[in-house]
């Protein structure tokens, strides 16, 4: 019996000889198959992939070739596990914290990113105090996350941040 996956495997074998005329049957074709692309910096199968991928990660200063532009690229895309997008951008945070600052104040305003936004809040005390602060009022500002944002940003190590999660729950 010829289930539809062999009756694909022999239609796509077929497809792969030159079917010239005067040919029989096809000849078998001059060019090799393709082959896996190389491995890029979005690739699941890097390096760096296989690290933000791993349910027990790594420290993220141990994490291969993984410079912001990198880290905040795997957060954006949809590669790889869920987790491995959080995985980035928490270590967009720790290592480089203004460009996650920034990064995580554009995804305050896209609902589809709010969790990029509240795995930044979670590590928000490695960002300098003026940048957090800019965070905290563009996260308090977006409906779908000032609750979240109210519970992470009143254990913020600085004093402006507090005020402002703790005006926030006061309203």
């Amino acid at each position: 019996m010829i289930t539809p996956l062999l009756a694909l495997a022999l239609v796509a074998h077929a497809g792969s000889r030159d079917a010239s005329p005067g040919a029989e049957g096809g000849t078998p074709s001059a060019t090799p198959p393709p082959t896996a692309p190389a491995a890029t910096a979005l690739d699941p199968r890097s390096a760096l992939g296989r690290a933000l991928a791993a349910r027990d990660p790594m420290p993220c200063a141990a994490l291969p070739d993984s410079d912001a532009a990198t880290l905040l690229a795997w957060a954006d895309a949809e590669v790889g596990p869920p987790w491995a997008s959080m995985r980035a951008a928490t270590c967009l945070t720790e290592r480089f914290p203004e460009d996650a600052a920034r990064a995580a104040i554009a995804w305050t305003a896209d609902p589809g990113r709010q969790g990029l936004v509240l795995a930044v809040l979670d590590v928000s005390r490695a960002l300098p105090e003026d940048a957090e602060v800019r965070l905290a009022r563009a996260a308090l500002a977006a409906p779908h996350l000032r609750a979240r944002a109210i519970r992470a940003l009143r254990t913020s190590p600085h004093p402006d941040v507090r005020v402002l999660a703790e005006q926030a729950a006061a309203e």
